[in-house]
């Protein structure tokens, strides 16, 4: 498991780092559910085909969005490494040290919509308040600031 997280840390990496960006289709789409906590895990079988290179089909593991976004498209930008098109990654390059929601999940410009909302109601209270904000708001927005500087270090 070990092992495991640290390859994907080092292909993601790679990826954000030197990879190339390509269309693949969705050959299939996998719901998987685990028994116990009933937590479910969502895969994309794409097939793609890098430059200079032959076609790939590989099943990868998604977000809830991007599988939903596989589905209703049928197709998907996949991220792969020319120096070994095996290595892939569809949505976005998400790597360890980044900053996570309170489920654990990658904070990347998936977040960023949510983010610029919780910026415009601040804005809104402020105005609302003659320029003043208050203390809470001002908190909130803060910390919001405060998050998105330490995850682009």
């Amino acid at each position: 498991m070990i092992v495991s997280g640290f390859r994907d840390y080092q292909n993601s990496k790679k990826l954000a780092a030197t990879g190339k960006v390509t269309s693949a289709v969705v050959v299939d789409a996998i719901e998987t559910v685990s028994r116990k906590y009933r937590t479910h895990r969502y895969y994309l079988v794409v097939k793609y085909q890098p430059e200079g290179a032959q076609a790939y089909t590989k099943k990868l593991s998604v977000s809830h969005d991007v599988f939903d976004q596989g589905i209703a498209a049928r197709s998907v930008q996949v991220h792969y490494l020319p120096s070994d098109p095996n290595v892939a990654q569809l949505g976005e390059i998400c790597f360890a040290g980044q900053q996570v929601d309170v489920l654990g999940r990658p904070r990347c410009s998936m977040n960023r919509e949510r983010d610029a909302a919780a910026d415009r109601v601040v804005d809104r209270r402020r105005v609302e308040r003659g320029g003043q904000g208050d203390d809470l708001g001002e908190q909130i927005h803060g910390a919001m600031i405060a998050t998105r500087q330490a995850g682009r270090r």
